[in-house]
């Protein structure tokens, strides 16, 4: 609303650009926009609204723990040699990482499945144990 007026005759003015009214106020001023800092790993918001407030979202490979106010994003974990992802991150939520059970490895980063050490042939030794992040060799 324009500052000389009144709310029985009110006169408006739209919002500038980085700038948002959600609903019908007397205000004399619009909100600021959140700044959703591409360098600090939000992703670009194109022609903003001036009628709602925007969501700052994460780019891929990064999370935001409070979904409503995303402030800070945070690199999704990255599940070492020895692991397996149980649970992919999301905008939302980290990876879940769970080690490799015994008899199982896995030899890089974020693999989706542990795989089961070699089993030596009949008359065969074991040349090399498995460990979590390597297979047995016969």
């Amino acid at each position: 609303m324009l500052v000389d007026d009144n709310c029985e005759d009110p006169r408006c003015q739209d919002c500038k650009d980085g700038e948002y009214q959600d609903d019908y106020t007397s205000k004399t001023k619009c909100e600021r926009q959140p700044s959703c800092d591409t360098n600090l790993h939000f992703k670009p918001h194109f022609n903003p609204s001036t009628t709602e407030k925007i969501k700052c979202q994460c780019e891929d490979g990064y999370y935001c723990m409070n979904d409503d106010d995303c402030d800070v994003c945070r690199k999704h974990t990255v599940c070492k040699p020895g692991q397996r992802v149980i649970k992919k991150g999301s905008p939302v939520s980290d990876t879940v990482c769970e080690a490799c059970k015994n008899g199982t490895f896995s030899t890089h980063d974020s693999a989706d499945t542990c795989q089961t050490w070699t089993i030596c042939d009949y008359g065969y030794d074991k040349n090399a144990p498995g460990s979590s992040t390597s297979d047995r060799i016969c």
